[in-house]
């Protein structure tokens, strides 16, 4: 699947190969003029983005470098020549990234929230909440946190060191993300 994360005007997009000789790439594209975006770079990866997520000049991309899952920091003051500033390889794989300030949300595929902090340069784990079903995307809003998959979660992350699910309701059919993380306060 593609991955985008946006800081007008650039654009930044995550393109897996197709393993036939195309590897994957970050496209950093130019859309101050919507009528005609600009290509400002193609950066090759040896490795597929799974997950993005963009704060100010960090770009967090998470994935799988062959088998291994990664964290990987880019520097993008420069948008049109992004530099790594992590590779972490990690013990689990996200499926969606959301950043605020120094803590980095990560949405593990197997059903769990992890809290990271990543304001020293390294990864370091705060908290770990273990969700009621496999997670699909996540929203983040201030302290709080709304993860969505076979059940819509509230979490109160107020405590990075003790993420707290505040609440948690069955759904019937799949849910706008981004239309629930309108209603965090």
């Amino acid at each position: 699947p593609t991955r985008l994360a946006r800081a007008p005007p650039w654009l930044y997009c995550s393109v897996r190969g197709t393993g036939a000789g195309i590897g994957h790439h970050l496209l950093v594209i130019d859309v101050a003029d919507p009528a005609a975006p600009r290509l400002a770079l193609v950066w090759s990866m040896s490795y597929a983005a799974e997950a993005m997520a963009l704060e100010g000049d960090r770009l967090w991309l998470a994935g799988l470098d062959g088998v291994l899952p990664y964290l990987q920091e880019l520097d993008v003051s420069q948008p049109d020549d992004p530099l790594s500033a992590a590779f972490t390889p990690l013990s689990r794989a996200y499926a969606d990234l959301r950043v605020r300030g120094d803590l980095l949300y990560g949405l593990e595929a197997l059903g769990t929230l992890d809290l990271i902090d990543v304001s020293a340069g390294f990864v370091w784990f705060r908290d770990v909440l273990d969700l009621p079903s496999l997670p699909a995307a996540l929203a983040v809003r201030g302290t709080s946190v709304l993860v969505a998959g076979g059940d819509l979660t509230l979490v109160d992350a107020a405590d990075p060191d003790a993420l707290r699910a505040r609440g948690s309701a069955r759904l019937s059919g799949a849910v706008d993300i981004a239309a629930g993380a309108t209603c965090l306060v």
